[in-house]
């Protein structure tokens, strides 16, 4: 039950405040976007300080850090002013089928390859004016590159390294597998980690530039590779290449089971190892409330459903 009596006593119009800080993690930069003065910002943050009993803007060098309660109240405080601008200022919900946007997605193109195809089957029915533009996720490696487009989709460890400051939706779940020639005799129903080694492998090409400890964390099959015989540009050749040799190649099993639809590969399960991932779909709040991308995110939603492996 909702408490009016403390709703009423409570400073709500401090709010909106509240989320500039937060947003912003600067008292000048939240009196901008408020148009109001540094010093009406500065009173209204000790205020706020007294009634959360939290700093919840603490220095850090020349600038400022959330506490952890902040980080915490940043998104929850979001949809709450989402929700309250929508009713004290109705809009007109996006109209798919009239109004026109462009949606940017960045991933591995292994997930570009099992989304963009069913993402574009209901889009052209539903929405004919609206564009979906996906790019190489190894772009996207910091809170800034997230707010420069609208998803970025990647393994959960991965996108929650971005900090609380951000959107999340889960979309599916998926595990490494390993691929191989469905004629070759050689390779079991199951196979060991110790075992993989022992077969000629085939694998991805993952962006140099970017750190070990970060391609790990887009890539989880990553952690099994042992000593590649080819590296190849992109997942949709490897299934290719172990259908015509010897060679192995590990692969999410999302990405396996569309190939064995038209390949004649096999998928063999991973014994002695947690080869299982989360697959979700992360934004900047900074783009949360731009026309069509909750549209967007119940469309990536309800596609996904399509693609979950165990």
């Amino acid at each position: 039950m909702v408490d009016l009596l403390h709703l009423r006593r409570a400073r709500l119009d401090l709010l909106p405040v509240l989320y500039a800080l937060l947003e912003c993690g600067s008292v000048t930069k939240a009196a901008r976007s408020l148009d109001l003065t540094q010093s009406a910002v500065s009173q209204n943050l000790r205020v706020l300080r007294a009634i959360f009993n939290d700093d919840l803007l603490v220095p850090a060098g020349r600038s400022f850090q959330l506490t952890e309660l902040a980080g915490n109240l940043l998104e929850p405080l979001s949809c709450l002013l989402e929700d309250a601008g929508q009713l004290v200022s109705p809009r007109v919900p996006f109209d798919p089928r009239e109004e026109g946007a462009h949606i940017v997605i960045s991933s591995a193109d292994y997930v570009v390859s099992l989304l963009a195809s069913r993402v574009i089957r209901v889009s052209g029915d539903e929405a004919p004016k609206v564009t979906f533009e996906f790019t190489e996720g190894s772009r996207t490696t910091c809170l800034d590159d997230l707010s420069k487009i609208d998803f970025f989709i990647a393994p959960r460890v991965y996108g929650e390294s971005f900090g609380k400051r951000i959107g999340k939706l889960s979309l599916w779940r998926d595990q490494i597998v390993c691929i191989g020639a469905r004629d070759n005799a050689r390779l079991p129903a199951r196979i060991r980690v110790a075992e993989v080694a022992q077969h000629r492998q085939v694998g991805y090409r993952v962006n140099p530039m970017i750190p070990e400890k970060i391609r790990r964390l887009i890539h989880p099959h990553l952690v099994l590779d042992t000593k590649k015989v080819c590296i190849a540009p992109t997942f949709s050749v490897l299934g290719e290449i172990v259908e015509k040799s010897d060679c192995i190649a590990l692969v999410p099993g999302s990405v396996a089971r569309d190939m064995a639809s038209y390949r004649r590969i096999k998928i063999i399960e991973l014994d002695e190892v947690e080869s299982r991932f989360e697959i979700c779909a992360f934004w900047s709040l900074s783009v949360a409330n731009k026309r069509g991308h909750a549209w967007a995110r119940k469309l990536i939603a309800s596609v996904s459903k399509e693609i979950s492996v165990g």
